[in-house]
């Protein structure tokens, strides 16, 4: 459930550049190698819609009815994990109720001596239930939304480049547009550019694959 994929802005912002420039020497129609060796579906179906020449606002269109389609897809795994979170405690009540009600049963026979252990047991469903809500369920459910955003923003950065490499924009303005998506921290690093920006490109695309 939790993918283990990371989504760095940076790599994208580097891939759309380097994509930029081989778009400007040789065409659209030279990025289809490329495409093809992209492993993340949304940034392949990207690449192949601009190569294909088709209208601008319709490619964006498609491209930002996916991001929206993915996010609800996201979120409704999310809202699962945040109504257990909600109902854990509950159940753990519920536990409580229940050994509470044998222990009182049990009393007339069991004496005074047997109130502890029983209290403990009945109280320890209430215990599970907190561990569950506040240590696994919530968690989970942040995690999942977390990455959702980091998703969605490195889609909105490929919508965006490929509609200025579709457009025909300089790679290095192209570069500048895209850095505005990040954190001021993150574009002083980017702005640095040249052939340190381009090693570290290729470090970050023989890492994912």
């Amino acid at each position: 459930m939790l993918d283990t994929k990371k989504y760095s802005p940076s790599y994208y912002i580097d891939q759309l550049v380097e994509l930029a420039q081989v778009a400007r020497q040789n065409g659209l129609l030279a990025l289809e190698k490329i495409a093809n060796e992209q492993k993340d579906p949304f940034f392949k179906q990207a690449i192949i819609l601009i190569m294909d020449a088709n209208d601008p606002e319709k490619v964006r269109s498609i491209l930002n009815n996916d991001i929206e389609c993915m996010s609800a897809r996201h979120d409704d795994v999310a809202s699962m994990y945040d109504k257990a979170a909600a109902v854990a405690p509950a159940f753990g009540m519920v536990g409580t109720l229940v050994g509470l009600v044998k222990m009182l049963k049990n009393m007339s026979t069991a004496g005074t001596d047997s109130i502890g252990p029983a209290m403990g047991t009945a109280l320890i469903t209430t215990l599970y239930g907190s561990i569950l809500a506040n240590i696994v369920f919530t968690p989970i459910a942040s995690n999942l939304r977390a990455r959702d955003e980091e998703e969605i923003l490195c889609s909105l950065i490929i919508v965006e480049g490929v509609m200025s490499i579709q457009s025909g924009e300089n790679p290095k303005f192209l570069r500048e547009k895209l850095l505005t998506f990040t954190a001021q921290k993150q574009r002083e690093g980017g702005m640095s550019g040249g052939k340190g920006k381009k090693q570290r490109s290729a470090v970050s695309e023989g890492s994912d694959r």
